[in-house]
């Protein structure tokens, strides 16, 4: 009995110990309205702003970017659920020559897209590009002043210009566009003639407080869950305990899941005991 109990407790101390990591500050400052500012510079400083013209694409700029060096650690700006990770998007490690064979050669870098929500539970998604050394997966959940990833080397025509690309798509979209590889156009795009969902990041973030808590409404938007048995949770962490919102989860005739009605903390109880780390 004895033997167990100890157990039990080197257990229990495991699960507290990883529920704790991953809580941080913003290092690199906040704004007014309650947002971490993603790099540690910790300003709007910027090779190119929102809708700026770059003489190597005929289209308007969809983001802020925001200097950095190389190796800076990138923060999440609040609470949020990483959408989508990709290592290999084009053009966002830069470019080796502008001139080869005429045409632009495009080195890939990552990008991240991370569901942000305001105060008024509004869903905000956050694209954080020219990245590298990602530190998230899809469906990880992030707090204020987490390190996603770092930045990378982007020399563009012979010109060394590290920053982060910082995009802002308002409202959040249907979350089926970030489904499966995400390689979707308007998931990524850094220049186009329409503004596909980005609006400015400096009059966002200046209008929008953040938000303290996940929430989502299943009516209003297409949420990730997780499911276990007869019961639905969110954000989708592993523990059904981490969660903020929890539903009881049905089945149709064809075995799709789905959400019967909202409800608390304690339909937890119903899934069997266990530690599950993030």
């Amino acid at each position: 009995m004895h033997r167990l109990f100890v157990q039990f407790s080197i257990i229990l101390s495991l699960c507290i110990v990883q529920i704790s990591v991953g809580i941080a500050a913003c290092l690199g400052g906040q704004m007014n309205t309650g947002w971490c500012w993603p790099t540690k510079l910790g300003d709007w400083s910027t090779y190119l702003g929102w809708h700026g013209d770059n003489p190597s694409f005929d289209t308007p700029h969809l983001a802020q970017d925001i200097k950095a060096a190389e190796n800076d650690p990138v923060y999440a700006v609040a609470n949020g659920l990483v959408l989508i990770v990709r290592e290999d998007v084009s053009r966002y490690g830069g470019a080796k020559d502008c001139t080869t064979n005429g045409k632009n050669v495009s080195i890939p870098g990552a990008g991240i897209v991370i569901r942000h929500y305001t105060s008024y539970g509004d869903p905000v998604d956050v694209l954080y590009a020219h990245l590298k050394n990602v530190q998230v997966k899809k469906n990880d959940t992030v707090e204020p002043g987490d390190v996603i990833g770092y930045i990378r080397n982007y020399t563009w025509c012979g010109s060394r210009m590290d920053h982060l690309h910082f995009g802002v798509a308002f409202p959040g979209r249907d979350i089926s566009v970030y489904g499966k590889d995400g390689s979707q156009r308007d998931v990524w795009p850094g220049y186009a003639e329409e503004d596909k969902g980005f609006i400015n990041p400096v009059l966002f973030f200046s209008d929008h407080s953040v938000g303290n808590t996940f929430s989502c409404d299943p009516i209003k938007e297409r949420c990730s869950f997780r499911v276990r048995d007869s019961v639905g949770w969110f954000p989708p962490v592993d523990s059904c305990d981490n969660a903020t919102q929890w539903y009881i989860v049905g089945k149709t005739t064809d075995g799709e899941n789905y959400l019967m009605g909202s409800s608390d903390r304690s339909v937890c109880r119903r899934i069997p005991v266990a530690c599950y780390p993030n």
